[in-house]
């Protein structure tokens, strides 16, 4: 989760932080200057997620075990004031967490921290919304090609995510179109960056690191509901900083919705980087490579979807997704050269029951991975109960694992 705090919010050389104050003050002028009576509003709801995984290995392996037992708690206090007048509404949103986590062989671990926090204005035609926000977009369910900013997980109940600081205006010109422009903040998280840093406890090792510099993210969006199908066109812009190194990285994507006869989508995106901008640059080298072997000059994802509900019962939903990205980026959200297929089976018991059957295969990885799950939905209280297994191929292992969650809403 983002545990950035009430650190300031900057983005880009700060003019996107310089417009996005413009544009509140004057829409807040507009809206106390409006001659509709105000109407005030307060809100406060509180969420609390229980988590408790137990996994059994199967087969014996020398390396780490696949599945981590343990429990977690996450408790949300979620507070909104909301003032709306003349068809246009101003809301402050607060939110915190409180997590507990313990898992098997490790120390517990306590922590408080800002989950989201943000102002935002809507109107008829806009929405502007500045603070720690959840930004996601794109048709996909599972294998998503632009889960760019959020940490969605379809399976979890809850429905938690990652937020960014940033900026985010929507403007909706035609009912038909609407334009989303944002300016992320000019810190070390932005959801996209994984670099491989020096190990502080031994520099010969490199680790994974999120925590890489990003300047000058931007980028915006536009999406289309035509006669047959709703199209999307999604751009980005972004320059990672690597212990002084730079780059610029270009990041394109097309999206498509449509429905003929069972309903179908696509996700696809470019990535285009530039040079390394440092002359002097002394990259060290390790074991035969280098921190940036996997950055790539260009890389390409793609993922395509299909659904159907066959009139069986009270209807089956099936649903299947198959994603490739080819050659690797920078160690993304999804493996090098990842290539895989899921398919799912969803069907509603009653009011309060549904059953889920849930099967992934990696072709690259040579992983498989089989789900049921069973979730049970009430007006303040949901119960999922998952039962997965896993197999990692003939050297890494099997294993059998089940999940319990429950998510209580005040």
């Amino acid at each position: 989760m983002h545990r950035a705090g009430c650190d300031r919010l900057k983005t880009a050389g700060g003019t996107g932080s310089d417009l996005a104050r413009l544009i509140l003050w004057v829409m807040t002028g507009l809206f106390i200057f409006s001659q509709s009576p105000l109407k005030a509003e307060t809100l406060f709801r509180l969420q609390s997620v229980f988590q408790y995984t137990e996994g059994l290995e199967l087969t014996e392996t020398e390396g780490p075990q696949a599945v981590v037992n343990g429990v977690s708690l996450h408790i949300t206090p979620d507070w909104r004031q909301t003032y709306s007048r003349g068809g246009r509404t101003l809301e402050l949103l607060l939110m915190g967490q409180l997590e507990y986590l313990k898992n098997e062989g490790q120390d517990r671990d306590i922590g408080a921290y800002w989950y989201r926090y943000l102002l935002r204005y809507s109107g008829e035609r806009a929405d502007l919304k500045l603070g720690l926000q959840k930004i996601n977009f794109g048709p996909a369910q599972f294998l998503r090609t632009l889960q760019w900013f959020d940490t969605l997980n379809p399976l979890d109940p809850s429905g938690r995510s990652d937020g960014v600081e940033a900026v985010l205006l929507r403007m909706y010109p035609h009912w038909r179109v609407n334009v989303w422009f944002w300016a992320l903040a000019a810190d070390r998280r932005d959801g996209l960056n994984y670099l491989l840093t020096e190990d502080p406890e031994n520099p010969s090792i490199f680790l994974l690191n999120r925590e890489t510099e990003v300047r000058q993210p931007f980028g915006g969006r536009v999406q289309i509901q035509l006669a047959a199908v709703d199209l999307g066109l999604s751009l980005h812009h972004r320059q990672p900083d690597y212990a002084g190194y730079e780059y610029r990285e270009y990041r394109a994507a097309l999206d498509l919705r449509g429905e003929w006869g069972i309903g179908w989508w696509l996700e696809a995106m470019q990535i285009q980087r530039g040079e390394i901008q440092d002359g002097d640059f002394d990259r060290p080298a390790y074991f035969g490579w280098d921190p940036f072997m996997f950055l790539e000059k260009s890389s390409r994802a793609l993922t395509l979807g299909a659904d159907y509900t066959m009139g069986i019962g009270n209807g089956i939903y099936t649903m299947l997704e198959y994603a490739k990205r080819s050659p690797s980026a920078e160690f993304d959200r999804l493996p090098p050269k990842q290539e895989q297929a899921l398919f799912m089976l969803s069907y509603p018991l009653g009011l309060f029951d549904s059953f889920m059957a849930l099967f992934l295969r990696d072709m690259e990885q040579e992983i498989d991975s089989r789900s049921l799950i069973w979730l049970r939905t009430y007006d303040r209280l949901t119960w999922q109960l998952m039962v997965s297994s896993l197999s990692m191929g003939a050297s890494d292992g099997e294993y059998l694992s089940g999940r319990l969650t429950m998510v209580v809403n005040l």
